[in-house]
C-alpha cells in the first residue's frame, strides 16, 4: 500500500512540478522554475515533518504519499545540479554562486520555518501574540 501511495503523490507532484516549469521563465539566466519548486518543497516538507512529530492525526500511509512521492518528486536536486553546470558552461560564475547559496540559505530557512510551524502545540495556531 506504501508503494502505490508513493507512485499516487509520485504523479501528483510531478505534474505540478512540470506546470510550475511551464509558467515561470528563466530571468536573466537564472532557472526560476526549479529555484521556486525546490524552495516551496522545503517549506513543505518541514511543515510535513513538525506536523507529524506533534501529532499522531496523520496516517503514515498519508505522510509517505505527501512527503516522499509528491513532494519528493516535486522538488529536483538533479536539475538543480545540472542548470548550475550549464550556467557554469555559459561563464554566468557569479549568477551560479548566486543561485547556490540563495538556494540552499531560503530552502534551509524555509524547511525550518515550516516546521516550527509544523510543530508548534496545535493550541497556540491560529492565535496571535
Amino acid at each position: 500500500m506504501k508503494y502505490l501511495a508513493v507512485g499516487l503523490g509520485g504523479m501528483v507532484g510531478s505534474v505540478l512540478r512540470y506546470f510550475v516549469g511551464n509558467i515561470t521563465l528563466n530571468l536573466m539566466n537564472v532557472p526560476i522554475g526549479t529555484f521556486l519548486v525546490n524552495l516551496i518543497g522545503s517549506l513543505l516538507l518541514g511543515l510535513l515533518t513538525g506536523l507529524t512529530t506533534q501529532t499522531n492525526k496523520i496516517s503514515p500511509i498519508i505522510t509517505v504519499c505527501i512527503g516522499t512521492g509528491m513532494i519528493g518528486s516535486f522538488t529536483t536536486f538533479s536539475t538543480f545540479s545540472t542548470e548550475i553546470v550549464m550556467l557554469f558552461q555559459n561563464e554566468h560564475y557569479f549568477l551560479a554562486l548566486i543561485y547556490v547559496s540563495s538556494s540552499i540559505l531560503l530552502g534551509l530557512l524555509l524547511a525550518f520555518y515550516g516546521y516550527y510551524l509544523g510543530a508548534k502545540p496545535s493550541s497556540n495556531r491560529g492565535v496571535r501574540s
